[in-house]
């Protein structure tokens, strides 16, 4: 084998290898399947790239996040061969307390149609962990504060009978 040849093949290799990362580190995909849009009033957390599973079996991938007339749209691309129906549910998921977080498909009934290419549904927006820690938070001092003013309201009422037992 020639010098020519070795640096010839060394540089196709080297090509194709680069390829091969910009490809795997990109945003490309050889999969086939189909996009929907997918309309939140809060993502929750959700990232882009994050899986997407229909009763709890990956069926495609969140493509992109962007907000769209004050409200969240995911582009989602559904693998090829799935069929889900327009009366699904789509709601951002957990996959544990500290996990991240995924789009879950509770699959509707056939009766309602199959959604197909490029259609837009409305997901649930569901509340956020955080914002569950602020309303119990908020429940826990309201009630604190109810029982405190119960308690002085109880104990002025006993002085008072006190005193009006007590005194000459």
């Amino acid at each position: 084998m020639t010098a020519e040849t070795k640096v010839g093949l060394f540089t196709f290799l080297g090509i194709v290898l680069l390829g091969f990362s910009i490809f795997m580190l990109g945003n490309f995909t050889i999969s086939s399947g189909y996009d929907i849009n997918v309309y939140f009033n809060d993502v929750s957390g959700l990232p882009a790239k994050s899986n997407v599973r229909l009763n709890g079996v990956e069926v495609g991938k969140v493509k992109e996040l962007k907000i769209v007339d004050g409200k969240v749209l995911a582009l989602v691309r559904i693998n090829e061969g799935v069929i889900i129906y327009k009366d699904s549910k789509f709601i951002i998921a957990a996959s544990s307390l500290i996990g991240t977080n995924y789009l879950q498909i509770d699959q509707g009934h056939a009766y309602s149609g199959i959604i197909k290419e490029g259609d837009t549904i409305q997901g649930i927006s569901m509340t956020s962990i955080s914002d569950m820690i602020t309303q119990t938070l908020g429940t826990l001092q309201d009630f604190t504060k109810t029982i405190s003013d119960e308690g002085r309201s109880e104990e002025r009422r006993v002085e008072k009978e006190c005193r009006s037992r007590w005194s000459p």
